[in-house]
């Protein structure tokens, strides 16, 4: 059985993301299943002009019968878009979307409740150290322009 990572705050949640990609995701719509035992996905974050809905099809398909429920992290600066993002799995989701961040840099904002805070260098070490502990290695990926 493998080691599991557990997140207690928003914060603890954007640092855990790369750890479980295995990269460092930019300007991702990344989803991951509340309590475990299920797919992490990231897909390209859409903007103003693309297909939202397809983007939100795609993810919802890997969660819709899921009773554990599902974490929403868009990785990018625009918080327009991810508000929408946010709103569309909402719909497509009801009550199984727990969770709604925007991130980027070291900041995170719920898409609830509009409260944020930042990724504190402690949890980023702290998950960090759990990785490593579980045998677990980030590899690097190159960045898209």
């Amino acid at each position: 059985m493998g080691h599991v990572l557990r997140v207690s705050e928003p914060g603890e949640l954007v640092a855990v993301i790369p750890h479980l990609l295995g990269f460092v995701p930019h300007d991702s719509v990344v989803c991951l299943p509340a309590g475990g035992g299920g797919p992490v996905a990231r897909v390209d974050h859409p903007h103003e002009g693309e297909d939202f809905s397809a983007v939100v099809e795609m993810l919802t398909k890997a969660y819709r019968d899921r009773d554990s429920g599902v974490m929403l992290v868009c990785v990018t600066e625009d918080h327009e878009s991810a508000a929408r993002v946010h709103r569309l799995m909402g719909q497509a989701l009801g009550q199984r979307l727990r969770v709604g961040l925007r991130t980027h840099a070291d900041e995170w904002v719920d898409l609830a409740t509009g409260a944020g805070g930042v990724v504190s260098a402690e949890s980023r070490e702290q998950i960090a150290a759990e990785d490593v502990f579980a045998g677990r290695r980030r590899r690097s990926r190159p960045a898209r322009h």
